[in-house]
């Protein structure tokens, strides 16, 4: 009777454990933090340290759309700088807080930022994908506590099985900056400096889903600042506040001497009503953030519920139309005048229009 073979030989365990380690030990040793291959980009700071502003404007497409900067100078009793970046949150508001305003040297008495229902406490909110890239301008260097508060706000809105893929291969983290390396070699294969932003524009749009899939419904919306899907541990401001970057923008206002106005912007109202009725969860928590500015002395104001914004003023989703943003800029100047005012003794400010 012959002898069974062994389930596996030496070597054979032995190739299995190498193959083991090589799959597994190896991607840990990546391990070294996100890549920042873009360059701080001094150019807002320079700006602002040319125009000496004792107001700054923080925000995205909400800012952007809504204030226009020449009027606001126009009614304002000190000059107001807006740094408007569509497609951005508070991870990016918090490094230009941080890298930009309290940089400036005195820095401005105020730093107004415009925000949308639980903006302030969502940390991971447009940080992945095509938003990452946007993130390293704003960056000097690695900000390392920047970069953990993130880091942590992006696992949190995982599922299980996904958060044990990235521990097992921390490499996962850097695959769009791989698929974009990728694609910028095989541009230089087929082109040249002259043709190169017309072939990557022409890629774009011919890969674009919405050419590739001809039976796909049109979005329900054009408004490319969608509100964010809010998971159960971010649905309350008490269980989502400390992960956020709210508490380090405060705490970098508060060293430079810098007062914060945070102004929640209306959306857009139905037809047949002046304001978007809220459930009792979304007031519950606009009350605690209230709360929690006040005692950390800093300012609220919430456009939510003020008439004279009506539906007149918008056009895409709850963006305000190009040729309604210089009677929304004077609005918002005759509501926030008084904020600026009451807080900052010794200014005698003159009439606005």
């Amino acid at each position: 009777m012959s002898e069974q073979p062994a389930f596996l030989s030496a070597k054979g365990w032995l190739g299995l454990i190498v193959s083991v380690v090589v799959v597994l030990a190896v991607p840990a040793l990546l391990r070294s933090g996100d890549l920042v291959r873009y360059p701080f980009d001094e150019a807002p700071l320079r700006a602002l340290q040319a125009s000496h502003p004792d107001c700054v404007l923080v925000g995205d497409s909400m800012l952007r759309t809504r204030i226009d900067p020449a009027r606001l100078n126009e009614i304002a009793d000190r000059r107001c700088d807006v740094l408007g970046y569509p497609g951005t949150a508070t991870a990016v508001w918090y490094l230009i807080v941080k890298n930009i305003i309290a940089r400036l040297s005195p820095p401005p008495h105020w730093t107004i930022i415009l925000f949308r229902d639980r903006q302030l406490t969502l940390p991971a909110m447009r940080t992945e994908g095509r938003y990452k890239n946007g993130l390293e301008p704003f960056m000097l260097g690695r900000e390392p506590e920047f970069q953990e508060t993130l880091e942590k706000a992006q696992r949190r809105r995982l599922p299980v099985f996904e958060r044990l893929s990235l521990f097992i291969y921390p490499a996962q983290k850097h695959r769009y900056e791989r698929s974009e390396d990728l694609h910028e070699r095989a541009l230089n294969l087929v082109s040249n400096s002259a043709t190169k932003p017309l072939l990557r524009d022409a890629a774009k749009e011919l890969f674009d889903l919405n050419n590739l899939r001809n039976n796909a419904a049109p979005a329900a919306s054009g408004n490319n600042d969608e509100r964010e899907p809010v998971s159960a541990d971010d649905a309350t401001f008490a269980a989502s506040v400390n992960g956020s970057f709210l508490p380090m923008i405060l705490d970098t206002a508060e060293r430079r001497h810098i007062k914060l106005l945070f102004f929640r912007v209306k959306h857009r109202p139905p037809a047949n009503a002046p304001f978007v009725e809220e459930e009792p969860g979304a007031r519950r928590y606009q009350r605690d953030l209230q709360t929690y500015l006040t005692k950390r002395g800093a300012v609220l104001f919430d456009e939510n519920r003020e008439a004279d914004i009506t539906l007149p003023f918008y056009g895409e989703g709850d963006h305000v139309t190009d040729t309604m943003m210089r009677p929304y800029t004077e609005l918002f100047w005759k509501k926030i005048r008084p904020l600026l005012s009451n807080s900052t003794a010794g200014n005698s400010p003159a009439e606005a229009p």
